[in-house]
């Protein structure tokens, strides 16, 4: 029974270390981007201040695409129905594109909306369209990344993740230095240094996947129709999840 209990403890503690790191690093890159900006102007750090929370808001309420696909990928990891973990990130995936093209296709009313909610100054906001501009175009790899995240939690690996993230992170540091300081495109530089890192983190990640999971994610095995069985299901478990990080 001990033994048992220890080799559960030591599972957690394996899943969980690797996620806390993960989840310490990112506050880099708006430290990052704070220190990049405040150089320039108090307008251009207000500016790319007022888009990262936008963002932050877009993102936070899409988080039940990680949860929603790490509790479905552990579960038929659990039942070790390879079929089904195919599924669930053939579904989740979809879902987050579709997500991500809506808020493309939207992108002005939803910036209309998120000026007007947050009192944005006239003056300010080119800047922020500036930012914000760009920045919309990462959206594919941004809930792309949340779902594959979720999918690697799900299969019971938390160490891709974790480099995963740091190097998103570092990409993310290295090309916004290189666009704003040398290349002097101040806010843009910015905005284009997270869309480059979110996009090069997507191929990292699959390039991980397959070599981890050369079996599952072989091309040949994918049966298509079959991976969209049960859509409501996971459509009904995100929306669940969807409402409550709303209220919260």
């Amino acid at each position: 029974m001990r033994k048992s209990v220890t080799k559960i403890n030591r599972e957690i503690r394996a899943l969980a270390i690797p996620n806390v790191i993960s989840n310490v690093s990112v506050p880099l890159i708006s430290s990052v981007d704070t220190f990049l900006m405040g150089q320039l102007s108090p307008l251009a750090l207000a500016a790319v201040g007022l888009g990262s929370m936008v963002f932050n808001f877009l993102y936070w309420n899409m988080g039940f695409l990680r949860m929603g696909t790490t509790g479905m990928t552990a579960q038929a990891f659990g039942r070790n129905d390879q079929a089904d973990i195919q599924g669930v990130l053939l579904k989740a995936g979809a879902l987050g594109l579709v997500i991500s093209f809506v808020f493309i296709l939207l992108q002005v009313p939803l910036f209309d909306f998120a000026s007007w909610a947050m009192s944005v100054h006239p003056e300010q906001i080119s800047d922020v369209w500036s930012y914000f501009g760009i920045r919309i175009y990462a959206a594919p790899a941004s809930l792309l990344l949340m779902v594959l995240m979720g999918w690697l939690f799900g299969m019971q690996n938390a160490r891709y993740p974790l480099f995963i993230t740091l190097f998103i992170n570092v990409v993310n540091i290295v090309v916004s230095v290189l666009l704003v300081k040398q290349m002097e495109l101040g806010i843009k530089g910015v905005a284009w240094g997270t869309l480059i890192a979110q996009y090069l983190g997507v191929i990292f990640c699959i390039l991980l996947m397959v070599l981890l999971y050369p079996n599952i994610l072989k091309r040949a095995t994918w049966k298509w129709k079959a991976a969209f069985v049960g859509f409501t299901s996971l459509l009904k478990i995100n929306a669940d999840i969807f409402l409550r990080t709303v209220f919260l």
